[in-house]
């Protein structure tokens, strides 16, 4: 198979019609507030979810917010399209003791993918164990001040 060039690309687009992908409207546009009817930032936040979840998110993990605050359970007037995205969520906190060494494997995690880290880690749970064994005096400490 012929290897593609960067010239044979440029050549693929540059004949026909512009662009890779036409989206074609299936409401009517013919004014301005057609226009903002159909594209409210509502519309978009329940858009992008519903894609977020047909690629395999799961949508306790979407926390849908709208002009009044996060979509819960205890709001009420919400819509059927945002009654969709009502979910029992949990926002730890941010010194939640049984988060700590998950943010902090996510930090090293960035860290390593960015340069930053001058070692790899090897084994990611292995690694969160140590750094539970080296936190649980301070999440003893942290459990009696917060509650935990």
């Amino acid at each position: 198979m012929h290897k593609v060039t960067q010239e044979d690309a440029l050549l693929y687009h540059s004949r026909g019609r512009h662009g890779k992908v036409e989206v074609i409207p299936t409401k009517p546009y013919g004014t301005q507030f057609d226009l903002s009817l159909a594209y409210t930032s509502g519309v978009a936040a329940i858009s992008c979810s519903r894609l977020y979840v047909s690629m395999g998110v799961r949508k306790e993990n979407i926390i849908m917010v709208d002009s009044k605050g996060v979509l819960n359970r205890k709001r009420t007037g919400l819509n059927k399209y945002k009654q969709e995205f009502i979910t029992e969520y949990i926002i730890p906190k941010p010194l939640d003791p049984r988060l700590l060494s998950y943010v902090a494997s996510a930090v090293t995690r960035a860290a390593i993918e960015t340069g930053v880290a001058k070692h790899p880690v090897k084994d990611w749970d292995k690694y969160r164990q140590t750094l539970d064994k080296r936190l649980s005096d301070h999440i003893k400490m942290i459990s009696s001040i917060s509650g935990f």
